[in-house]
């Protein structure tokens, strides 16, 4: 069994907390945790995605979470599979519609999907930091990323931290 986290920013680090406090519960003792660290380079063959990976494992070293860290390049250049954008326009949002902003965030939700759900179909359950809903951002856009992100996956949190620190280390 695993539990996958998706370390997209740093919000504080609750999104790290709660999933290694889950797995050090007796229940999910036969979890192990998997930290998936994102890096958005937009130039292919970025080893961006690389220090990503070193810098998130030096993190969990510090606070003695243990973990797999795996960085997972999002490659913001490659295009969303054309099933990825029919699924998503069926729930009601045309691409064509969006504006040039709208566009480029919803092409980061449609690439985040297509990766969380490569990665981490097989996970016992998923913990991923919530999109942050911009002002005058439309209802039906932010719902249809969070139900591309979520549909038939494994049970999935979305949590949002509010930029404080939760986890602290001393030197």
């Amino acid at each position: 069994f695993c539990t996958s986290m998706w370390w997209l920013t740093d919000d504080g680090g609750l999104t790290m907390l709660l999933p290694h406090m889950l797995v050090q519960n007796p229940r999910f003792k036969s979890h192990s945790l998997r930290v998936m660290a994102v890096s958005t380079s937009l130039v292919v063959g970025n080893v961006e995605f690389q220090e990503t990976e070193r810098k998130m494992a030096h993190l969990l070293n510090k606070f003695r979470i243990n973990a797999e860290t795996i960085g997972v390049d999002l490659n913001l250049n490659l295009p969303v599979a054309q099933e990825t954008i029919s699924r998503f326009e069926s729930l009601g949002t045309k691409l064509d519609e969006l504006n040039n902003e709208e566009r480029l965030k919803t092409n980061f939700q449609l690439r985040l999907s297509e990766v969380v759900r490569e990665r981490s179909k097989d996970a016992s359950i998923i913990f991923i930091i919530l999109p942050i809903p911009d002002t005058g951002l439309r209802v039906r856009l932010f719902c249809s990323w969070l139900d591309m992100l979520s549909a038939d996956m494994p049970p999935m949190v979305m949590m949002r931290g509010n930029n404080e620190n939760v986890l602290t280390f001393f030197c």
